[in-house]
C-alpha cells in the first residue's frame, strides 16, 4: 500500500502477527440516524459518499483500524465501511462488535442479548454488511451475565475462520478477567472519565501480571496517552509499553474513552 503519510504502528498481539496504525477511525458517525431504548442514539443525517470519502483518504493516510458495531445505524455502518474498503480489504483491519439487539429496517433497536446463538447471528450478519469473509476483532457490546460462555463461543468462531481475534467493549472487571483467558482475546476498551476511578485498568494490570496467574497472559496492559474525545464518544488508542511486572513478549492491549455504559452509542 502506498500512502502519503506514515502512522505510528502497534501490535494488535503477538500471536497475531498484525499490526495497526496507533490512530484508528471509529465509525459510529457514519451510521446516521438510528433509536435505542427509545432515544435518537446516532449522529443524525450523513452523507454516504463522504463517509466512503473520508474512509479511503483515511487509508491513503495510513489508518489501518476502523472501529464499528453492528448496532451503530442498526447495521448501516457496517454496509458503508464494507463499501469504502471495497477493493482495498487487505490494508484494514476491521473491529465489530455485538450484543445490542436491533432491527435494521426500521433502525430501531434496543435490549441484550449475548446468548451463543445470537453471537451466531451476529457474526454472520457482520460479515454480509462488511463484505468480507473474515472480522479480524470483534468485541463484546453489552453486559453479560456468564462471560465465559461468550469467550467459548468466541473461540469456537475463530476456530471456524469466521473471526480473528476478539475482546470485550464491555469494561466491567469481571468481564475483562473472564476475556483474559481466552487464547484469541486482544482487546479491552476502556471507559476513562475524569470523575469516575480506573477499575477496568486496574484488572487489566492483575490479568496481565504473570504472577497474577502462575503464566504469561495473551495480552498485557500499559499507560497509554489518549486523544481527548467529544463528551459521551469513545476513542480508542493503544498501549506503547508494558508496565512493571510483565514481559516485552505479551501482547498491548486497546483501551480508549466512552461515555455511560451502558449506552448503544459507545
Amino acid at each position: 500500500m502506498t500512502t502519503t503519510s506514515s502512522l505510528p504502528q502497534r501490535s494488535l498481539g503477538g500471536r497475531s502477527g498484525a499490526s495497526v496504525s496507533a490512530l484508528g477511525l471509529g465509525c459510529w458517525a457514519i451510521g446516521g440516524p438510528w433509536s435505542f431504548d427509545g432515544r435518537p442514539a446516532g449522529w443524525g443525517d450523513v452523507d454516504d459518499a463522504e463517509s466512503i470519502r473520508a474512509i479511503r483518504r483515511a487509508l491513503d493516510l495510513g489508518v489501518t483500524l476502523f472501529d464499528t458495531a453492528d448496532v451503530y445505524g442498526c447495521g448501516h455502518s457496517e454496509r458503508v465501511l464494507g463499501r469504502a474498503l471495497a477493493g482495498r480489504r487487505d490494508e484494514a483491519l476491521i473491529a465489530t462488535k455485538f450484543g445490542l439487539r436491533f432491527d435494521e429496517a426500521t433502525r430501531t433497536g434496543g435490549g441484550e442479548d449475548t446468548s451463543p446463538g445470537h453471537i451466531r447471528r451476529a457474526c454472520e450478519g457482520s460479515l454480509l454488511r462488511l463484505a468480507t469473509d473474515r472480522i479480524d476483532l470483534l468485541q463484546l457490546h453489552a453486559a453479560t451475565g456468564d462471560p465465559d460462555a461468550v469467550v467459548a463461543t468466541l473461540e469456537s468462531l475463530v476456530a471456524e475462520g469466521k473471526i480473528r481475534f476478539y475482546g470485550t467493549s464491555n469494561d466491567a472487571p469481571e468481564v475483562i478477567e473472564a476475556f483474559a483467558a481466552g487464547p484469541h482475546c486482544a482487546s479491552v476498551q476502556q471507559q476513562l472519565n475524569v470523575f469516575g476511578g480506573n477499575d477496568a485498568l486496574a484488572a487489566c494490570e492483575r490479568t496481565a501480571s504473570p504472577r497474577s496467574r502462575g503464566r504469561r497472559s495473551p495480552w498485557a496492559c500499559s499507560r497509554a496517552s489518549t486523544v481527548p474525545a467529544e463528551p459521551g464518544r469513545r476513542r480508542t488508542t493503544f498501549a506503547a509499553t508494558p508496565p512493571t511486572g510483565t514481559t516485552s513478549t505479551t501482547t498491548p492491549f486497546l483501551r480508549g474513552t466512552h461515555a455511560s455504559r451502558r449506552s448503544a452509542r459507545r
